[in-house]
């Protein structure tokens, strides 16, 4: 016999109930599933699935130095852009023309995100009733589109010796 728990109320299955090969592979998880002291469930792991764990924390240990190292060159840029910019503006130079390319002063436009408070301005412009654009504007908001993705990350251990 062996026992599943199904939305939290457990049920007796006997071999009758399974093909042979559920009752292999059920037993073959049994033996593979042990509880820590905790009380979590523990796993065997492949070599292979263990290799790809650990290259997927190093990768992420790699990721977040590179991420260190990449907000310290943008930090650099973002103020040299500042002191380029006015050197630029102040003495009306348009270009610099560079062995690697030009550097030219770029002016651009950008819409700010809508949001319910602007949209309900908005609204307010052309329907005088409070309610009516409150409702449109929980309406808009409340049927837009949405997509799901799912996602791994690497959580580290928390050193408790803070």
């Amino acid at each position: 016999m062996s026992r599943y728990n199904e939305d939290e109320t457990e049920r007796e299955l006997s071999d009758n109930d399974l093909s042979e090969d559920e009752v292999t592979r059920l037993e073959q998880v049994e033996n593979e599933m042990t509880r820590d002291s905790k009380g979590r469930r523990q796993i065997s792991l492949s070599d292979e699935m263990v290799l790809n764990l650990r290259q997927f924390i190093d990768l992420c240990e790699q990721i977040k130095g590179v991420k260190e190292d990449l907000k310290i060159l943008v930090e650099r840029k973002t103020e040299l852009e500042g002191i380029i910019s006015q050197f630029m503006i102040s003495n009306e130079i348009p270009v610099f023309n560079t062995p690697n390319g030009r550097i030219a002063i770029q002016n651009s436009t950008t819409k700010k995100p809508l949001n319910k408070e602007m949209l309900l301005d908005i609204i307010q412009t052309k329907i005088s009733d409070t309610r009516i654009a409150q409702e449109l504007t929980e309406l808009a908001f409340s049927k837009r589109p949405t997509s799901q993705v799912q996602k791994i990350r690497h959580v580290p251990e928390r050193n408790n010796n803070r």
